[in-house]
Order: C-alpha cells, then sequence, then structure tokens
C-alpha cells in the first residue's frame, strides 16, 4: 500500500474524551453519534441553543473513550469555548 501525505495549514483537531463524550456530543451535533464508529467517521454542525452554526467538523473516533473533531483552524478556538460551557 502507498500512503501519502499533505499539510493541511487551514485545518485543526479538537480532541474529546471521556466516558460520556459521544453521549454528550449526541445532544449537540446534527449527526448522529450513535452511527459513528471505528470504521468511518460523520459530518456534522455544532449549534447554539438557537440554533445558530458555530461551526462544522468531521468527527472520528480514535478509542471508546476517545473522539476528535477535524474543523478548520480559524473556528477552532470557538467550538472549543462553546463546548468547554458544558
Amino acid at each position: 500500500m502507498t500512503c501519502h501525505y499533505a499539510k493541511l495549514d487551514q485545518e485543526s483537531l479538537l480532541h474529546l474524551q471521556g466516558p460520556d463524550a459521544l453521549s454528550f456530543l449526541q445532544g449537540q451535533v446534527t449527526c448522529d453519534t450513535r452511527k459513528l464508529s471505528d470504521r468511518n467517521s460523520l459530518p456534522g454542525v455544532l449549534c447554539t441553543v438557537q440554533g445558530r452554526v458555530v461551526g462544522d467538523f468531521l468527527l472520528c473516533t480514535l478509542a471508546p473513550t476517545q473522539l476528535v473533531l477535524r474543523l478548520r483552524r480559524d473556528i477552532r478556538g470557538t467550538v472549543a469555548a462553546v463546548l468547554g460551557k458544558y
């Protein structure tokens, strides 16, 4: 198998971990986190309680209690702040 790498300067990763990380996200994002597995990823959007878009992402699992959001670098801080409130 041949692997190729590309530097993505505009992308970043936001790590989430804990035994309830997946169920916590279920109520916060537009994708159905119950469909996430170690073989797929899910596109989604994080919204405020008023329904305004905070940012879009690609959700992946690293381990049963470790998740990662791949998102644009310029919204990483905002997304982390919104999720950090809870």
